[in-house]
């Protein structure tokens, strides 16, 4: 069971479609006494029912908590009384302060410990002076059948490093250009989400000894001032190639030995998402396979999963002709990287393309690591009952795949800064552990 504790502005909050009355229980309209620096207690729900589960099988659901007055609300204590208040818990701190406008989202447990209905009543006790005691009925039923199950994904704050490897021949400047001048359509992501990230720069020449895998610059992180204009800067890498282009020899040297942990140790991280974008108007040059690339790569991290691969090439078999400026000039197929990028499956997007824009915004969210596909823990016992919640609010915009046991969130039900998605469902058999 996980516990999720949230402070966020009241003007940020969205209904939560954690129980069956989505009404606001507050406090008296003006604060006691008419003192403006009074805290004000909202709870939202005002009740929460929970679905039935098998005895002895757990449930959950949400439970907000909002200062909607000026003064501090301290929350002293939260439990449950009733008949059946065994049956009912709060997973989460029981006292907490909030100062105005901030809220706290806690996890309240059902576990049913009988069949039938059970009720309690969690009672809440803060310095609200207009109501220092407010309770919240809950209500729960024991099955012998089926019970709800809910995944938590987490989709926040995640440790994410990105590796740009980009052409530095000649013709390229254009192109290092178009990614320069669209930067913000790809760093946006990362700010909305509150990543954790490292961003560096190599160019595919391997015959230079300053280059040969070796960040040009530092490492960009949440830390570096303005990091996106410095991200900009630094794919910004100009046209002074010594050699033939090999951009995946230039991956591959930058993420082995030595340069992993000595030139470039301040970049790359087992446990982080590992995100590799690759812009260039040639073919890879080294000679070597995209087998090769493919299998270093799948050996780089224990789930090669956690790895994604985008190009920014010419178009796989026929290349493409580059009409958008006065440096008119023609890019050759990008075969091996589109194949390298096919196995670690990232964005495709023709270097060819006059507008880099939509290809920024979708290499931005695919180098996050969210992911927009989840694989569900248990098989619902009827899809028609699953319930997606994303960041508190429920969202039609999923679809379910039984063949894989996953539920996508489509475009319009995973906006920008998710930071957590909740897939309820009913499942058959005894309890999980």
């Amino acid at each position: 069971m996980r516990t999720e504790v949230i402070l966020l502005p009241a003007a940020l909050l969205i209904a939560t479609a954690c129980g069956s009355d989505s009404a606001l229980t507050a406090a008296n309209d003006a604060s006691a006494g008419g003192e403006a620096s009074a805290p004000q207690l909202l709870i939202e729900p005002a009740r929460l029912t929970f679905d039935p589960v098998g005895v002895g099988c757990d449930g959950e659901r949400l439970l907000r908590v909002t200062n909607a007055g000026r003064g501090t609300l301290t929350l002293d204590s939260a439990g449950v009384t009733g008949d059946a208040a065994a049956d009912f818990g709060l997973a989460g701190p029981g006292a907490f302060d909030l100062g105005a406008s901030e809220s706290v989202l806690l996890t309240v447990r059902f576990t049913a410990s009988a069949l039938g209905a059970r009720a309690g009543t969690l009672e809440l006790l803060s310095n609200d002076p207009a109501r220092p005691t407010a309770d919240v009925p809950l209500e729960g039923d024991g099955d012998n059948g089926r019970r709800i199950r809910t995944d938590d994904f987490a989709t926040h704050g995640r440790a994410v490093d990105v590796l740009f490897v980009i052409d530095n021949s000649g013709s390229m400047r254009p192109k290092q250009e178009n990614v320069a001048a669209n930067i913000a359509d790809f760093f946006g992501w990362f700010v909305d989400l509150d990543l954790d990230f490292h961003m560096g720069v190599i160019t595919t020449d391997i015959v230079d000894p300053t280059h040969s895998g070796r960040l040009q610059g530092a490492v960009i992180t949440a830390e570096t001032t303005e990091p996106e204009a410095r991200l900009a800067d630094a794919v910004s890498v100009g046209e002074d190639d010594m050699g033939d282009e090999s951009g995946l020899a230039a991956l591959e040297l930058a993420l082995s030995e030595p340069l992993r942990s000595g030139d470039n140790g301040a970049f790359y991280r087992d446990d982080a998402f590992l995100s590799v974008i690759i812009l260039s108007d040639e073919p890879e040059q080294s000679g070597r396979s995209s087998a090769h690339y493919i299998e270093f790569l799948n050996g780089l991290k224990a789930d090669p999963e956690r790895i994604s691969v985008s190009t920014v090439v010419g178009d796989r078999a026929t290349g493409c002709v580059d009409s958008c400026g006065a440096r008119d000039s023609n890019a050759d197929p990008g075969d091996t990287y589109i194949d390298v990028q096919e196995a670690f499956p990232g964005v495709f997007a023709s270097v060819c393309d006059c507008d880099y824009q939509p290809a920024m915004e979708a290499l931005g969210l695919e180098s996050t690591g969210v992911p927009a596909v989840f694989e569900l823990t248990e098989v619902p016992a009827d899809a028609a009952e699953i319930e997606v919640v994303v960041d508190g609010a429920a969202t039609p915009h999923w679809a379910y795949s039984e063949a894989d046991n996953t539920v996508e969130i489509l475009d319009d039900g995973l906006p920008p800064g998710a930071a957590s998605v909740y897939v309820s469902y009913p499942v058959e058999g005894p309890c999980a552990d």
